[in-house]
């Protein structure tokens, strides 16, 4: 019996699923929690007041 890519493909995604499925939680948690730089102009020349 000759399965459709579409089903092969679910299949396996499937698998991967299992045992990927800790390991990228994991992973997305540390893209969102590892640390990140921010650069701030203090020495910015704007007016004190300007309409937005």
């Amino acid at each position: 019996m000759r399965q459709t890519r579409e089903r092969r493909l679910a299949v396996r995604r499937r698998r991967c699923e299992r045992t990927t499925g800790a390991r990228s939680g994991f992973d997305a948690m540390h893209e969102y929690a590892h640390a990140k730089s921010v650069r701030l102009d203090v020495d910015a020349q704007i007016p004190p007041y300007y309409p937005r």
